[in-house]
């Protein structure tokens, strides 16, 4: 259960510098600080892979036997890992929307 609350905060602070960095630089219209920009989005990129990373450990030490470990970390990775990444890049797009950056 504390590793699947880590994954969430990692998921919480991927999304957090995410939304930063879209208030930082529009890569679209190419406004802003792209160098802070690709920074912020460097540390979100790191926490989303740690999140996933620390989620599969979670599916791994709560299952039994090495086909049910091997089934649970596959469906955490396939399952966890886009829908993450939508809503790092969701948040993104909020920071985009709503400074505006200039």
């Amino acid at each position: 259960m504390a590793l699947i609350l880590v994954g969430l905060l990692l998921l919480a602070g991927a999304c957090f510098v995410s939304y930063r960095s879209g208030c930082v630089f529009d890569g679209k219209q190419g406004y802003g600080d792209a160098a802070r920009g690709q920074f912020y989005d460097s540390i979100a990129a790191i926490l989303l892979v740690g999140e996933i990373g620390v989620l599969g450990l979670a599916a791994l030490l709560s299952s039994r036997g090495p086909g049910q470990a091997l089934a649970a970390v596959a469906a955490v990775v396939v399952l966890a890992g886009p829908v993450s990444l939508y809503i790092v890049f969701e948040a993104g797009i909020k920071g985009i929307v709503a400074c505006k950056p200039v």
